[in-house]
């Protein structure tokens, strides 16, 4: 789940392969989509009010007001957030390497990758000063 600047909130459905979107604290439904959307896995928003879906294959962008599908990466990501900046950053894994890759907005390729301190794992963030963390699992020892 992932609420945007106008607090509208954002919900994956892995199971019905949907993005469901409520509005101010999730009183009343306002759009479903399922164009492009195959078992979600994370999503985030940008200041624009563009989504990005982690779907179990790629990821799927999607602007405007209803929604629509504009662009696919051809990565599949476990983690995904932007920072001030509008840049998508989505964790993902290369030739069983762990890595972040950063995308400009808009963009299909990364313009940066980050291996350094990657793991494997599910989450990720970045703060205001631009600094990225990513949740890795434990390696069961002490």
């Amino acid at each position: 789940m992932v609420l945007d600047k106008q607090d509208l909130l954002y919900v994956a459905n892995e199971a019905q392969n949907s993005i469901t979107v409520y509005t101010k604290k999730g009183a009343d439904l306002l759009l479903t989509v399922t164009d492009g959307v195959k078992q979600p896995r994370a999503l985030t928003v940008d200041s624009h009010g563009t989504l990005y879906v982690a779907n179990k294959t790629n990821v799927t962008v999607y602007t405007g007001t209803t929604l629509e599908q504009t662009l696919t990466l051809k990565v599949k990501a476990s983690a995904l957030t932007v920072d001030s900046a509008d840049n998508l950053y989505a964790r993902v894994t290369v030739k069983g390497q762990p890595e972040v890759q950063v995308y400009k907005h808009g963009s299909k390729m990364p313009k940066t990758r980050i291996v350094d301190g990657v793991g494997l794992g599910n989450s990720l963030t970045v703060d205001n000063k631009g600094t990225v963390y990513v949740g890795n699992h434990a390696s069961g020892k002490g």
